[in-house]
């Protein structure tokens, strides 16, 4: 992208593309939408070149850029708009006639196809077990549209001008970023989930599209790029700074973690632990802050949204004995291995809009299977949210009693 620039424009472009791969993910640093905007930068680097009047590699460099996209796209499939559009953009706008069967294009087409011989040769349980399972519950993770739409609108105001600018000035760096940007709101608005995460290629590509603008151009169009780009700033760095204060050094998430790694010495530390919550948190990180064994095959219970949002007919669906029935399947396999300790949330809507009284132990309980096993746990003090319950006697050889 730093073709026919200065020095100083240079460095610019590529300090902001660096922060925000740096800072702005926080929590949500190693997400896949963040590994997807570090994978695919290079590739879009190399895709405003091929719409410019620079001649640019195509051979292995090219290549290997493509294989390194293919890997960052691969990791969802909503992300694949990401290349279908940059190269729809690609073939409208070269100016020297783009061939489809480039180097990077190849490198992108090796990774799909080596994925997808994958999927099919080695993991048809997750293909006919896992993804009908999650296809079933996957709508209670769902936000009503309000709460998708509106931090989108919060975080493309800033560069929704510049977009309109780069087409309207044939700018084929900012209309590549332009059609990068579309393909992640694309995968923002199918996935549906309004997470933070979610946003965060948009804020990236956003900033490095109006870093663009900030170091070429007129006066005024630097101007303004450079006022939008601290609006965007700050819009983005609002969550960044509150995550900060919580979880640095005496914060109070960083104090409750701390709090749970005590409890899991305290209690499990020759043995296992399960944490049941409808969010990842805080299973992770509390799995890999201590060595005790986390016995779920998952950082959260699946399922549970779903029950409790049908149980308080917020959803309507036709399978409830079915998600009941998971649920309390998915508790009892984790349980099979005897935990030490289980730590259970009481706030069962966390990130989704389901109700957060919904007592979950409660309907555990309503299963003589759990009931059976509930007897070789006490309640003791609880940590903020969670309660805490151990286990009373020795695991017995042949496993729980059930």
């Amino acid at each position: 992208m730093a073709v026919g620039r200065s020095r100083s424009q240079t460095i610019i472009l590529c300090l902001v593309a660096g922060l925000s791969l740096l800072i702005l993910p926080a929590r949500e640093f190693g997400q896949r939408e963040h590994l997807l905007a570090i994978a695919v930068l290079p590739y879009l680097a190399l895709a405003s070149r091929r719409v410019g009047p620079e001649r640019c590699s195509a051979g292995l460099v090219a290549l290997i850029i493509g294989i390194v996209a293919g890997v960052g796209v691969a990791l969802k499939p909503y992300f694949a708009a990401v290349p279908i559009l940059v190269e729809l953009f690609v073939q409208i706008l070269s100016r020297r006639q783009a061939r489809l069967l480039r180097a990077e294009n190849v490198g992108m087409g090796l990774v799909a196809a080596t994925y997808a011989i994958e999927l099919l040769a080695f993991e048809q349980p997750y293909l006919q077990q896992a993804v009908p399972l999650a296809r079933e519950i996957y709508w209670s993770f769902d936000l009503p549209w309000k709460q998708v739409v509106d931090p989108l609108r919060l975080h493309l105001l800033p560069a929704a001008p510049f977009v309109a600018y780069a087409f309207a000035r044939r700018d084929g760096t900012g209309i590549i970023l332009s059609a990068a940007l579309f393909g992640v709101i694309a995968s923002y608005l199918i996935q549906h989930k309004g997470y933070p995460y979610h946003l965060l290629p948009i804020s990236i590509f956003s900033s490095v599209l109006l870093a663009n603008f900030a170091t070429s151009g007129g006066a005024l169009v630097r101007t303004l790029a450079v006022i939008c780009l601290s609006m965007l700033t700050f819009v983005c760095h609002r969550p960044v700074i509150g995550w900060w204060n919580d979880n640095r050094p005496g914060g109070a998430r960083a104090l409750e973690i701390d709090r749970i790694r005590s409890s899991i010495a305290a209690h499990a530390d020759n043995g296992g632990f399960l944490i049941v919550s409808v969010h990842p948190y805080p299973s992770f990180p509390a799995a890999i802050y201590t060595p005790a064994r986390y016995v779920s095959r998952t950082n959260s219970h699946w399922f549970l949204p779903a029950v409790a949002q049908i149980r308080a007919k917020t959803a309507q669906y036709r399978d409830r004995a079915a998600i009941e029935r998971h649920a309390r399947d998915f508790i009892l396999h984790d349980l099979a291995s005897g935990p030490d300790l289980v730590m259970i949330d009481t706030d069962a809507g966390r990130h989704t809009v389901g109700p957060k009284q919904f007592d979950i132990l409660a309907f555990y309980q309503e299963d003589p299977a759990f009931r059976s096993i509930w007897t070789h746990y006490r309640e003791i003090e609880r940590i903020s949210g969670y309660r805490q319950f151990v286990r009373v006697d020795p695991l017995p050889p042949g496993g729980p009693t059930k």
